[in-house]
């Protein structure tokens, strides 16, 4: 589970799911979850 807001995604992690919760974007330019693609399929892009 990836999400950006702890208090609406954090109870994945209270349910025992694998929780990666991100800081909200401050600009849609930012791309922060390129680096989750990253981990998880190395060269591949959103």
């Amino acid at each position: 589970m990836v999400g950006d807001r702890g208090t609406h995604d954090g109870a994945a992690a209270d349910l025992g799911i694998t929780t990666l919760v991100l800081p909200p974007l401050r600009a849609p330019e930012e791309h922060r979850l390129q680096g989750v693609v990253d981990l998880a399929m190395p060269g591949a892009s959103l």
